[in-house]
């Protein structure tokens, strides 16, 4: 038997579901019933995004998009989102970060009639287009952002705390910024694992497309962001600017690698002495599960040209990463990865490591980079 709740619509449900207003009932549902349904299709609605990896907010209305930390993302984060309709019979979610969506319909004894099941496809429609209508506004605004950080922000001197910690030299493709003018531009102070970034910050901008949609900011002690909001997957740094022109590209190399100081590392240290500095472009993914989308631009963009992989290396194996192999075979090109012999110390895995290995032992870097090998 259910027990039928007393508060008075209006009023605050207490529980997990805290927060939730009673709405207005509906004809031939009682007060307990549709107090039961509706809270238990919340339920159900929590367990679908659980199951999708997702934690749920505190909090779900139903008729009311909500926001909040995307897959594996920590408080702060808004790349998650859901909406459970107004008759709690279905609803959608997804994640901005990672680009998932699914509907979702709640279980029930009876089938849904042709009416509802025509209802249930408007809504998700309706909630997708809202979805997506917010997350646009907000790369719009963030890549606004962006570009006032970049235009404050001044060419990296080559005592920038990062760039000295990584023993790397800078370039005009980079920018950097204190930490206090980019808050005032931000709205907010820009934060790593709950860390607040300070002093001098190296400013990474990113390419999406024909402008910038992000940038990530990096301190002197390594801690990395990027702006809330922003479109990162399928963006890209690059050592200089890109070449424009007809050609396809047939002379030049193009290596791409997931961080800053992995591009720099081996721009310095190997292309320069290979090849002509005008004719080898270094690229940042800025994350292994970029990869494949940039290697995949790169190769549209210039169809002749070599491309190699800078493969970071996984820890425990002391394999090249999984997803540099895959970025590589996708566009016919070749993977590059690290050499620290067999006795590889724990967390050395890229190949800006080995210059600090290098540091603490005679080591010729040429000796240290893994033959190409085409895949």
């Amino acid at each position: 038997m259910i027990r039928e709740n007393k508060r008075p619509p209006g009023g605050v449900l207490g529980g997990h579901e805290q927060g939730m207003r009673m709405t207005t009932l509906k004809p031939n549902y009682t007060h307990s019933t549709y107090f039961y349904n509706r809270c238990d299709a919340i339920s159900q609605f929590r367990d679908a995004m659980r199951a999708a990896g997702l934690e749920p907010p505190d909090v779900i209305e139903p008729g009311r998009m909500h926001r909040f930390p995307g897959v594996g993302k920590r408080n702060g984060n808004r790349a998650g989102w859901c909406k459970l309709f107004d008759d709690g019979m279905g609803g959608c979610f997804g994640d901005w970060s990672s680009g998932f969506s699914e509907n979702w319909q709640a279980k029930r004894e009876k089938p849904f009639s042709t009416a509802e099941g025509e209802a249930f496809k408007r809504h998700v429609a309706e909630a997708q287009a809202q979805a997506e209508a917010q997350r646009k506004a907000r790369q719009a605004e963030t890549s606004t952002k962006a570009v006032a950080i970049c235009h404050a922000g001044a060419t990296p001197r080559g005592d920038n705390p990062y760039l000295m910690r990584k023993r790397v030299n800078p370039v005009d493709t980079l920018r950097e910024i204190d930490a206090r003018v980019a808050s005032k531009i931000l709205g907010y102070p820009p934060r790593s694992n709950g860390d607040e970034l300070t002093g001098r910050l190296l400013v990474v901008p990113v390419t999406l497309g024909d402008g910038i949609s992000t940038v990530e900011l990096i301190d002197g002690e390594g801690r990395k962001t990027a702006l809330a909001g922003g479109a990162k997957a399928g963006g890209y740094w690059a050592t200089e600017p890109l070449p424009d022109g007809d050609g396809d590209g047939d002379g030049l190399v193009v290596a791409i690698g997931e961080g800053v100081a992995t591009v720099l590392t081996v721009r310095e240290a190997l292309m320069i002495k290979r090849w002509p500095a005008d004719r080898c472009i270094g690229i940042a993914a800025l994350s292994a599960c970029n990869l494949l989308a940039v290697a995949k631009a790169m190769r549209g963009r210039y169809p002749a040209a070599k491309i190699i992989i800078l493969a970071d290396l996984v820890d425990k194996t002391g394999e090249p990463e999984p997803r540099a192999i895959e970025a590589a075979r996708s566009v016919r090109g070749f993977v590059a990865a690290p050499n620290f012999g067999p006795d590889r110390p724990p967390g050395m895995t890229d190949f800006n490591d080995v210059v600090a290995m290098r540091a603490r032992r005679p080591m010729k870097i040429n000796d240290a980079i893994a033959a190409e090998v085409g895949v």
